[in-house]
């Protein structure tokens, strides 16, 4: 991926950017914060910028590159991260409030039900600490508290939360294989259109899944 090509592609699903020859950024507003990937001699920064920012020093940079393939991919899996989580994750959260998901009451079994809403198959994910590829995966540490790890090729744990309360471990179930859901089928798409020409690694499955 390049500059031009995550612009236009943002562009398509309704995320705005502004970019040039070494640069791209979200689309904003006077005092809004935002990221951007720009080029600063030899390498590629990813950074956050405070919308108040008075002084270029005050960009946090949150990863570097080698080169424009790999920060523009970068970029835009976290811009389409965002987009997803508002346009999917959160919305069918915010419309499903009867299956408690992100509150203290939630169960397994409202987490089953929101799954078999959404119409997300169980290779997405196990609840009982079963590990299978490119998957999510739910250890239960006791009565009380889980762990929920991503799993990516060869059974690789990829990443894994800290111990989690049970309710806060199944929100973040319930984000991550809906994320991982989502990132699938919107890969299907990039690579039938010739956008890409093989599937996102395990590690930039988990930039969007975070």
């Amino acid at each position: 991926m390049n500059i031009n090509q995550v612009a236009r592609l943002l562009n398509k699903v309704n995320i705005k950017t502004i970019s040039g020859e070494n640069f791209i950024e979200e689309y904003h507003e006077q005092g809004e914060n935002y990221y951007k990937v720009e080029k600063k001699d030899r390498e590629w920064f990813f950074s956050f910028v405070k919308g108040e920012r008075k002084t270029e020093e005050e960009e946090e940079i949150k990863e570097t590159f080698d080169n424009e393939q790999d920060a523009s991919k970068y970029y835009y899996l976290i811009e389409l991260s965002k987009r997803y989580h508002n346009k999917y994750i959160y919305k069918f959260q915010m419309n499903n409030e009867d299956i408690n998901i992100g509150e203290y009451e939630c169960s397994l079994n409202n987490l089953k039900g929101a799954f078999e809403r959404i119409g997300v198959k169980d290779i997405y994910y196990n609840f009982n600490n079963f590990i299978k590829e490119h998957s999510i995966c739910l250890e239960k540490i006791d009565n009380e508290t889980s762990r929920v790890k991503f799993i990516g090729n060869y059974n690789k744990v990829i990443i894994q939360t800290l111990k989690l309360e049970n309710w806060l471990a199944y929100y973040t179930m319930y984000r991550r294989v809906y994320a991982l859901f989502l990132l699938d089928k919107h890969c299907e798409l990039l690579i039938k259109a010739g956008e890409i020409d093989k599937t996102f690694t395990d590690e930039e499955y988990s930039i969007f899944i975070k």
